[in-house]
């Protein structure tokens, strides 16, 4: 059930994934493996404008997950997309623990995909890096 609720593209850019529905650890599992499979860099871009909640083992997940990601693929940048109150304070519990355990990932939650563009480029040094 949990993987028609991820999809993932490559845009010419960047990895691109949408997820949907509450957002468990077998989720964010497909998430990472579909960044890695399409080619990862160093910004990932997740719209979870129809995430309704999050597990706790969605959050366990992420927080062990994504540093792998900057490891193996270079990521430096999470761009969320989020609109609900609820899953934005889970991405933010996954943002301080990555920066408490010394993580490079930036994650940059917004809560309208317009703004994703801007929050996509990174400074010149970062992405030359």
């Amino acid at each position: 059930m949990g993987k028609d609720l991820v999809t993932s593209r490559w845009t010419g850019k960047l990895v691109e994934t949408t997820v949907a529905g509450r957002v468990t650890g077998s989720m964010i599992q497909t998430m990472t493996t579909d960044y890695r499979r399409l080619g990862a860099g160093p910004v990932w871009l997740i719209r979870a404008e129809g995430a309704t909640g999050y597990t706790p083992e969605g959050i366990n997940a992420a927080i062990a997950g994504f540093p792998e990601l900057f490891k193996r693929g270079g990521l430096l940048r999470i761009v969320a997309v989020i609109t609900a109150a609820t899953v934005r304070m889970g991405a933010q519990v996954v943002a301080m623990s990555l920066r408490a355990t010394g993580s490079p990932i930036d994650i940059e939650v917004i809560s309208n995909v317009a703004d994703a563009p801007a929050a996509c480029e990174l400074p010149e040094k970062e992405a030359s890096s």
